[in-house]
């Protein structure tokens, strides 16, 4: 029987998503993620993230963390599209 409990390598990775006050996505006034949101580019920027890791997870070698990856830039586009008030 598979655990229902995350592997700590699962949880490693998807922390690497939740990472506040990185001075390389802090650099501005602004994060980047807040930027692309503001200028109406969250749904290309989202969607391409998950056309791009899909396409490669099964090749580069790192297909776990690929595929954790596509699910974060689905949670984050369904965020952002429920923020709007749209379904």
């Amino acid at each position: 029987m598979r655990s229902t409990q995350p592997s700590s390598r699962r949880v490693r990775q998807v922390s690497m998503f939740n990472r506040p006050n990185v001075p390389h996505y802090t650099a501005g006034n602004i994060e980047c993620i807040d930027y692309i949101a503001d200028q109406g580019w969250m749904e290309g920027f989202c969607l391409g993230n998950i056309v791009k890791y899909a396409t490669r997870c099964m090749i580069k070698g790192e297909t776990i963390n690929d595929l954790v990856k596509i699910v974060k830039y689905a949670e984050m586009l369904i965020d952002h599209i429920d923020g709007r008030g749209n379904e």
